[in-house]
């Protein structure tokens, strides 16, 4: 049995979305409730600007639910 991850980088949360890796970089920094990309809430995985930025799959699935259906 395989444990899925709690937690991915943006790289792999790209893959997993569906979408580019730019996307996901502009929604950790978006603020805007009614922006697009929406806010995506993430972490650096310890301290200082080369930490990894790691995103909940939890927050990732809610992220991707508010898209506009196609």
């Amino acid at each position: 049995m395989s444990r899925q991850p709690v937690a991915v980088d943006i790289p792999d949360a790209a893959r997993l979305a569906g979408v580019s890796q730019s996307l996901i970089r502009r929604a950790i920094h978006t603020t805007g409730r009614d922006a697009f990309p929406p806010p995506l809430p993430a972490r650096r995985k310890g301290s200082g600007p080369s930490a990894p930025i790691l995103i909940r799959v939890k927050d990732l699935d809610d992220w991707v639910a508010r898209f506009p259906a196609a």
